[in-house]
C-alpha cells in the first residue's frame, strides 16, 4: 500500500491546523506544543513547506509562519512534494528513466498500474489544504470517491 512518511503526515496536520486560521502566523514552536509533535521535527517540517513555497516565514518578535499562498491554491501533492521531493510512480516500470524490464513483453499489470498510479496523483492534485478542514463527504465529491 502507498504509505505517507511521518513528516508528510506532520506537514499535512501543520497545514490542516493553519488552513482553520489562514491568516495567523505561529511559531513552529507553537505548532509543536499545539499539535503535540517533536520540535526539532516541527522545525524541519516548517522548513521544508517554506522552501515548498507553501508558508512563508515572518522574522522578528512575534514572527511564525502562515500561509503564502490561499488554502485553495495548495494541493495535498503540494504538501507531499514539499517535504518529500519529486515522487515517482507506483512501480520502477512506470519511472521514465526505467531501462526497461525483462518482463516488459509479457507483463499483463503495466497498463492498469498506470492507470492506478494516474488516479491517484489526480486526487493528491484535486485534493487541497482548504479540503482538509472540510467534512469528509465534502471532499469525496471534490476528489469523486464513494463514501459508504
Amino acid at each position: 500500500m502507498v504509505r505517507l512518511s511521518k513528516k508528510t503526515e506532520y506537514a499535512l496536520m501543520v497545514v490542516q491546523y493553519m488552513a482553520v486560521r489562514p491568516h495567523v502566523q505561529i511559531s513552529a514552536k507553537d505548532l509543536a506544543r499545539r499539535l503535540e509533535l517533536p520540535p526539532a521535527l516541527m522545525a524541519k517540517v516548517v522548513q521544508a513547506l517554506v522552501k515548498g513555497q507553501i508558508l512563508t516565514s515572518v522574522m522578528g518578535a512575534g514572527g511564525g509562519y502562515r500561509f503564502k499562498r490561499g488554502t485553495t491554491d495548495v494541493s495535498v501533492a503540494d504538501v507531499i512534494e514539499a517535504v518529500e521531493g519529486q515522487q515517482g510512480s507506483l512501480v520502477d516500470c512506470q519511472e521514465p528513466n526505467h531501462d526497461g524490464c525483462d518482463k516488459q513483453v509479457t507483463c499483463t499489470i503495466r497498463e492498469p498500474l498506470a492507470i492506478l498510479n494516474e488516479q491517484i496523483l489526480t486526487t493528491l492534485k484535486t485534493m487541497t489544504v482548504a479540503d482538509l478542514v472540510r467534512p469528509q463527504r465534502t471532499i469525496a465529491r471534490t476528489v469523486q470517491l464513494e463514501v459508504p
